[in-house]
């Protein structure tokens, strides 16, 4: 528990089976939103969704974290310096 399961970048539009299809994590217009759980009592479905650094969705009875991390720069090349756009990662809790 606690490793990271996935990692994804917010501009691109995406549906993610989390855990085994017990969640489900849509990222749409650059944000992330928790479509659907299996939980009973659905707190991480009704969470707003998020898209800034160091927000989080957090799904307890299936010890499920989303969180925003900013991307980390990409390689140099010809001087001209890339940022890659925010992603989202979810982790066993």
């Amino acid at each position: 528990d606690g490793e990271e399961e996935g990692r994804y970048r917010l501009d691109k539009d995406r549906t993610v089976e989390i855990n085994g299809g017990t969640n489900t994590l849509r990222i749409e217009d650059g944000s992330a939103r928790m479509e659907t759980a299996r939980c009973p009592d659905q707190i991480c479905v009704r969470h707003k969704a998020i898209s800034r650094n160091g927000e989080n969705i957090i799904c307890l009875p299936y010890k499920i974290v989303v969180s925003i991390e900013e991307g980390e720069d990409t390689d140099v090349d010809a001087g001209v310096k890339e940022m890659r756009g925010k992603e989202y990662s979810y982790r066993d809790i």
